[in-house]
């Protein structure tokens, strides 16, 4: 029975106990990752993603009893470790330990001497599950077996040769089963940044050949992204305060997670944080970080990182940073700035365009109303004029006729006071010429009222003018009014009452 079995097991054993769901115990990831880091000892596990305080107090000495292979009754005294830590404290003569339980005790010290080592690689044999290999020094006269998950292996970016120089670092320790001294190898660098580069460079090529980088790969981003993801360390907070600090104010809803992006547990924790964003629903995801060396950014050079990128199923925005050479990462994503501050900028260009876009609309609009009101009011101004001048022409020719009329009237007293014998001649003559002048009279009023119908206001109306007043009086000028002021907008089937909300000056309907 494998171990992570045995876990899930444990697990389902606690669970039934106190009546929980399993994921509320442990998840998979979490029995995963602690396998992978198989702990000595109860503080070790808070290391570990899914492990607290509270869990490490109520199932550590379980899960090591599992991972260790122990009893973990133990006559009531705990783990082997405990036991062998009780045994020390004994005097000298007094001190019988077993040997699994020394074994455990000499490893938990062993643990405190973590190193990075250099060396040639001298041996190498590649298993399913692990790696073993020899290191030897450059003098050629030490010698130090090696030991690697086959997991933690692959998370590296190069394959190691024979005879070639690398960097291990990890920690030393005793195989419990064989007795055998070993070093439990957690990550492998080439030595040098020629070394470094040429790893670089063939990694690359692979990539390209696979067609990674190609343009026509890479995915779209979304007009109007809102729901952010970031990946990025959040120790010290400088990097996301750049980045949450130059987004504009759209509305941006980010889910950040945090991961280390350098050192030896960078790629690994990386592909933690990419993996945790795929569960959370998200536009975009940005991965980002501070500049650095081609050392310091080596974990964004990564295959397994580069292929986590390229199957993300939403438009990956990377702001590492550049060195000389781009992170193969940065050529990966579907778009790639060099700074926080320069993602931020790229998610705000499409909000910052269309908000240019409706302001520019919005004037437009503007002006075409300002431009049609003012076409309004002129035509209101000359149909005005006209029926003012005819009024007038109608007045003039009323006091014409009554001018004409008085002098006729005098006329004929005078004649009559004169030709008394003529009267009746001169009452004809008078007669006939009151006929023709009601006559003229008469084509003249039908003149004038032709006029007053054509320049009726009501027949205005009709067509779709409107007559406005303030207080019963007919409004001229915009300063006539003001703001608040009530106005009465009379159209041809009535009176629509109503309030000034601003006012403009003719002069300034054009910008």
């Amino acid at each position: 029975m494998d171990l992570l079995h045995k876990l899930k097991e444990k697990r389902e054993e606690i669970a039934h106990r106190e009546g929980k769901e399993l994921y509320m115990i442990f998840r998979n990831q979490t029995l995963e990752d602690t396998i992978q880091e198989m702990p000595e000892t109860k503080q070790e596990l808070l290391n570990i993603k899914g492990w607290g305080k509270k869990k490490m107090k109520k199932y550590g000495d379980e899960i090591l009893a599992v991972l260790h292979n122990r009893d973990n009754n133990n006559s009531g005294r705990g783990t082997l470790f405990d036991v062998a830590l009780e045994e020390s404290q004994k005097p000298k003569e007094e001190r019988v330990f077993t040997v699994d339980a020394y074994l455990n005790f000499v490893n938990i010290g062993l643990r405190k001497s973590e190193a990075r080592v250099k060396g040639e690689i001298s041996s190498l044999k590649i298993k399913d599950s692990y790696i073993i290999f020899g290191l030897i020094d450059e003098s050629g006269e030490s010698f130090m077996n090696c030991f690697m998950w086959r997991n933690d292996y692959e998370l590296q970016d190069f394959d190691i040769e024979k005879g070639e120089e690398v960097i291990i670092s990890g920690y030393p320790k005793i195989y419990e089963r064989t007795g055998q001294f070993s070093f439990q190898t957690q990550a492998i660098e080439p030595v040098g940044e020629g070394a470094l580069k040429k790893a670089y460079d063939k990694l690359r090529k692979k990539l390209e050949e696979e067609g990674l980088f190609a343009e026509e790969r890479k995915r779209p981003f979304p007009d109007f992204p809102k729901k952010i993801g970031v990946v990025t360390s959040l120790r010290g907070g400088t990097v996301i305060h750049d980045f949450e600090s130059n987004l504009g104010k759209f509305g941006f809803k980010i889910k950040a997670i945090d991961a280390r992006v350098e050192g030896k547990w960078a790629v690994k924790s990386l592909l933690k944080a990419i993996e945790h964003m795929r569960k959370i629903d998200v536009d975009v995801l940005v991965i980002i970080r501070g500049g650095g060396s081609i050392e310091t950014l080596q974990a964004f050079d990564s295959e397994v990182l580069v292929r986590a990128v390229v199957n993300f199923p939403k438009p990956v925005l990377a702001g590492i940073g550049h060195h000389k050479d781009i992170t193969l990462l940065s050529l990966a994503a579907d778009a790639m700035v060099s700074t926080p501050t320069g993602a931020a900028e790229f998610l705000n260009n499409s909000w910052e365009e269309a908000r240019h876009t409706v302001r520019l609309h919005e004037r437009e609009l503007f002006d075409l109303c300002k431009e049609t009101l003012s076409e309004t009011r002129d035509r209101i101004d000359f149909f005005s004029n006209n029926l003012r001048r005819g009024f007038k022409k109608i007045l003039s020719s009323f006091q014409k006729i009554e001018a004409g009329f008085r002098d006729s009237v005098s006329n004929l007293s005078h004649t009559i006071g004169n030709f008394k014998q003529r009267i009746c001649e001169i009452g004809k003559l008078v007669n006939t010429a009151l006929e023709r002048m009601i006559e003229k009279a008469r084509e003249k009023i039908s003149l004038a009222g032709q006029s007053i119908i054509a320049y009726n206001p009501e027949r205005q109306l009709k067509l779709g003018y409107s007559i406005v007043s303030f207080n019963d009086k007919i409004i001229r000028s915009v300063k006539k009014v003001k703001k608040g002021d009530e106005i009465d907008i009379q159209v041809s089937d009535g009176i629509i009452e109503g309030e000034v909300r601003r006012t403009k000056n003719q002069e300034n309907k054009k910008l």
